[in-house]
């Protein structure tokens, strides 16, 4: 076990927590005082380990992760963010002597004779290993400890590629890389985000340049750091200028699934694992899009945005083309924040008064919503903003009243967004203008667990619905010839699914669907002068209607048919 967070870590490489503040070691002065006393004085009063946040990576991944590399036993080996030493307990083991390590934790690093007591990015390392190996830490920038960003603003390094949008951890796989010989081995366990996100970009643009990437294994969920829940991968980056690069090997798991030793030993010989997807990929090139999925499928996504392309004058002399999206045709809006919604929910069967009738609303929970059709709606207490006096509320609103008394003090005690908002009010009524409009909605979760299912519940509910903080609304702009019914059938179009699983902001198994994500995805606008595509909109209406109204989802498989004729 090797890592210990200590504010901008998870340090080392056990660390797989994202982001804490307090940076618990100030590095050169505990550094110091470790040479002038014994190492416990020296950490005395230090948090344990526990209150620390410490994340230690299991031997058998470190295992793993060494068994992809080439290394001999003349090798010369860097493991920038030590930890308590896994890496290196195995490499030794192993036969490797050649080892360096670097740690800002002096109660770490005095483990080990080998491990310098300083902090790897300003350490000189460059063009000098054969093979770099661990885990780096991982933090945002705003959680960053103000002498770790003063590090990295007078970092060459950071300031070429980087900027206070990126994590911590990118400088550690840059600079792990610019430590390499020609020819060298990275080889890194980390978080998954960096490898779709927009301010990585740079990072992966990187890389691309400077060698090829010979095995990605994309863990998703699967639980490798005791306590907590990120999405992994583990890669081996070959640092190297020849103009032919060879295919990457990947291992996708496609489910929640635990590691052991036999499931690595599977994987390293790619047989076959219960949830695991073999591809075998072109390298990716700088400015392109990091997809991991097969040809077939990347060439019916590009189908799909090829055929979402229209004409857009934009206001300028000569037209363009640019891919339609559903922001062009939709306005999108997340749903109200009750701040504690079993304190609003009204019994079925409770008896209200007229004014309580007007001021209830019925309300989707993700949880309620299926493909094309949401499920059962619950009433909420919606109190007109005005009432402001709790007598007066008691007074017009008394079942309410009643309802609400067990959970006042809950009540009392939620994130109002510095409004002083009484306990009988949502918290924040986000887009209720939007809302109360007299028209249909789409209702889609804010985030959608895909690992189970090769869908998105894109449901349609009637004016007069409202969602809650959990889901989120797309309304048809009035402008906008396509119906409703069309968007709906469209959004659960098995490709649009695909589109969204690759190209969308999808964490793990996890797709949030927030406004900008639900406003990117490309839209096939109909051809209003071509009676075949108006046929199919007509056709695709009348049937997304009926399931709606019926519940027949066999009737999706007929939709489907007709959308594929419009992508093709």
């Amino acid at each position: 076990m090797d890592a210990i967070d200590i504010g901008f870590a998870p340090a080392g490489n056990g660390g797989s927590k994202i982001g804490r503040r307090d940076f618990i070691l100030n590095a050169s002065a505990a550094i110091a005082a470790s040479a002038a006393m014994p190492i416990n004085s020296a950490l005395a009063g230090q948090p344990s380990k526990k209150s620390l946040g410490q994340y230690f990576t299991p031997e058998q991944i470190a295992s793993f992760m060494i068994s992809l590399s080439k290394a001999d036993g003349k090798s010369r080996i860097l493991e920038p963010s030590s930890g308590e030493g896994v890496f290196i307990k195995l490499l030794r083991a192993r036969g490797f002597k050649d080892i360096t390590g670097y740690e800002i934790d002096p109660r770490l690093a005095a483990l080990d004779g080998c491990v310098k007591c300083e902090s790897f990015i300003s350490a000189d390392t460059a063009g000098k290993y054969d093979l770099v190996i661990g885990n780096p830490p991982y933090v945002r920038w705003k959680n960053l400890d103000e002498r770790a960003k003063d590090e990295l603003a007078g970092n060459a390094l950071w300031n070429r590629y980087f900027n206070s949008l990126c994590d911590y951890s990118y400088i550690f796989m840059l600079k792990g890389v610019e430590a390499l010989k020609e020819g060298g081995e990275l080889i890194f366990i980390c978080p998954e985000y960096w490898m779709n996100t927009t301010h990585s970009q740079s990072l992966r643009d990187y890389f691309s340049r400077n060698g090829y990437f010979s095995h990605f294994y994309i863990f998703n969920e699967s639980p490798i750091f005791k306590g907590a829940t990120v999405s992994t991968v583990v890669f081996r980056f070959v640092k190297s200028h020849i103009c032919k690069k060879p295919k990457m090997q990947v291992a996708k798991f496609t489910r929640k699934s635990a590691l052991n030793s036999a499931i690595l030993d599977r994987l390293s010989e790619k047989k076959t694992v219960d949830g695991v997807e073999y591809m075998e990929l072109e390298q990716f090139s700088p400015g392109q899009r990091w997809v991991f999925a097969q040809d077939a499928e990347l060439a019916a996504l590009a189908r799909l945005m090829s055929a979402c392309e229209i004409e857009d004058a934009g206001g300028g002399l000569f037209p363009i083309r640019r891919m339609s999206t559903i922001g062009d045709v939709c306005e999108i809006g997340n749903g109200m924040v009750s701040g504690l919604d079993k304190a609003f929910q009204i019994p079925a069967g409770t008896a209200l008064n007229d004014a309580e009738s007007k001021a209830s609303i019925f309300v989707f929970k993700a949880k309620d919503l299926n493909r094309y059709f949401p499920g059962k709606a619950t009433r909420y207490i919606n109190v007109p903003d005005g009432i402001t006096d709790e007598s007066v509320f008691k007074k017009a609103y008394p079942d309410f009243y009643r309802l609400m008394q067990p959970r006042k003090a809950e009540l009392s005690k939620r994130y109002d967004y510095g409004k002083g908002t009484p306990y009988w009010q949502w918290s924040f009524k986000r887009n209720e203008k939007l809302f109360a409009r007299e028209c249909p909605r789409i209702l889609v979760p804010c985030k959608e667990r895909i690992s189970a299912k090769s869908y998105v519940r894109f449901a349609l509910a009637e004016k007069g619905f409202y969602p809650t903080q959990d889901v989120t609304a797309l309304f048809k702009k009035s402008s906008v010839r396509e119906s409703i019914e069309y968007m709906l059938a469209y959004l659960n179009f098995p490709t649009v699914f695909n589109w969204i699983r690759h190209y969308g902001i999808v964490k793990g198994n996890i797709v949030e669907f927030s406004e900008k994500p639900l406003s990117n995805i490309p839209f096939r606008r109909i051809k209003w002068d071509d009676r075949r595509e108006t046929g199919i909109h007509d056709t695709v209406t009348r049937l997304a209607a009926k399931l709606v109204a019926t519940k027949d989802a066999g009737i999706a498989n007929d939709i489907n048919g007709y959308m594929e004729e419009l992508v093709k």
